[in-house]
């Protein structure tokens, strides 16, 4: 389930919703792992749900006055069930709230304690969620101008059509996923600092054959006479892409109006290197089998590889732009 489909069907739990009460709406079957259920809390909160045993510690997490973890007792048919519960605690970031839920599903998918990548993802979507409402953070700015830049060339490419492909806001792995196969991860530095790129997780370097990744990796300075944030976004719309769609994307990563409007610094691209991220590519893979789990007390993985020596090497000019064809493929 993408992040939009998750309000949609956070909205149809609250229609069943009375107050005081606990309403649950079992995921789709594809959306897994079967445990897990969308709810509306007594208090009105959405939250997702996944079992948990009843012995035995569960990793919580309330450091965040927006979206907890927390254990939850229901009364199930007569029985008392234990529950993990991810809670929305500010209306205000239901969108970065549905997207998170997205990208816990999606990581959950391939197995391991629901309240470890719970935890995993709190931390993960930490800044963005303390950040709505406030003006972005220049480390927040930088990563928005590289996806929205990116986004751009696409379109320039082949058409406004490509900007639904445009997925990492609403809680999927990767920030660009290709409909022929491709998928592309953007990385943004500020400044002439070495080519280093953080990863965040053991699973953003990822992807499951037949699909490739590749790895965007993008250098910009503030400069007059450069782009900023709104103007990037201006320029996607003038190019053809829905405006309402992209404000909606823009609210997903945690982007209001108002934060547009503030980011006022104008940034110019100065290079970009695409990596082809294949079995040589520098990365720490998860433990194999992938269901493995990783250690209950390991709470976060965090990584920085150094690309400023070679190999590896980025892919050429003719490369890049089989890399663009090959992403786009007949979506214009």
């Amino acid at each position: 389930m993408n992040a939009t489909e998750i309000l949609t069907a956070i909205d149809a739990v609250r229609v069943d919703h009375h107050p005081g009460r606990v309403a649950v709406r079992d995921l789709p079957a594809n959306a897994l792992p079967a445990t897990g259920h969308l709810a509306i809390d007594a208090a009105g909160r959405a939250a997702l749900l996944f079992h948990v045993p009843d012995a035995g510690e569960t990793l919580t997490d309330t450091t965040s006055d927006g979206v907890t973890l927390a254990r939850l007792e229901l009364n199930e048919g007569g029985s008392i069930v234990q529950h993990v519960a991810l809670t929305l605690r500010r209306d205000d970031l239901v969108r970065p709230f549905a997207a998170l839920v997205a990208d816990v599903l999606e990581r959950a998918r391939s197995g391991g304690r629901p309240d470890q990548v719970c935890v995993e993802a709190l931390e993960r979507w930490r800044e963005l969620l303390t950040a709505v409402g406030r003006p972005l953070s220049p480390a927040r700015q930088v990563g928005i101008f590289g996806e929205l830049w990116q986004l751009r060339e696409l379109v320039r490419v082949a058409g406004p059509a490509v900007s639904r492909w445009w997925v990492g806001p609403t809680g999927a792995t990767h920030d660009f996923t290709g409909p022929n196969g491709v998928d592309l991860e953007v990385k943004t530095s500020r400044g002439k600092q070495a080519r280093i790129v953080t990863i965040s997780g053991l699973t953003q370097l990822e992807c499951e054959p037949p699909r490739s990744l590749f790895l965007s990796v993008l250098r910009i300075d503030a400069r007059a006479g450069g782009e900023t944030l709104r103007d990037l976004a201006e320029e996607l719309v003038r190019l053809g892409c829905s405006g309402v769609g992209l404000r909606e994307l823009l609210q997903f990563a945690g982007v209001d109006d108002r934060s547009l409007a503030d980011a006022s610094v104008p940034f110019t691209v100065t290079e970009q290197r695409l990596y082809e991220v294949d079995a040589a590519f520098p990365r720490l893979e998860r433990p194999q089998p992938p269901a493995a789990p990783v250690h209950p007390l390991i709470v976060r993985v965090s990584y920085d590889i150094d690309l400023t020596a070679e190999p590896p090497r980025p892919l050429g000019d003719e490369a890049v732009r089989d890399v663009y064809a090959r992403f786009v493929g007949e979506t214009a």
